[in-house]
């Protein structure tokens, strides 16, 4: 990872950053009709066993605009593991957002009890 940051150019740099105002100026504008939006947490269920914790392709966006983002767990997959959805929200808006999925998680009666899981074959 360092090195390839070493190798990264200023040009390059430069584009990054414009790309990621570009896209935190468009995410402003479709947030300021909503306080969040829902997606997919991931693009398929937990892995098994305990070596990795999952593919972070849907949490990359939001780490990149600066923007607060809540997992919630949700259902289960055929092998009883967790399947969950994420709420992102507007920059600076980490109350507001911790707020709203409270009340998703009391309305959808999500319970944070962690599952007995059977020993994978």
């Amino acid at each position: 990872l360092i090195e390839t940051g070493l190798s990264t150019s200023r040009a390059d740099y430069d584009a990054a950053l414009a790309a990621r105002d570009a896209g935190e100026a468009a995410l402003a504008k479709l947030l300021s009709s909503y306080d969040a939006i829902m997606t997919p947490a991931a693009p398929a269920g937990a892995p098994a066993g305990i070596e990795a914790t999952g593919d972070p392709l849907f949490s990359r966006l939001w780490t990149v605009m600066r923007v607060p983002t809540i997992t919630l767990p949700f259902g289960r997959d055929d092998a009883n593991l967790p399947l969950a959805f994420q709420l992102v929200g507007r920059f600076g808006s980490d109350q507001t957002l911790l707020a709203h999925s409270r009340d998703i998680a009391d309305h959808l009666q999500i319970s944070c009890e962690i599952p007995k899981l059977q020993p994978h074959p």
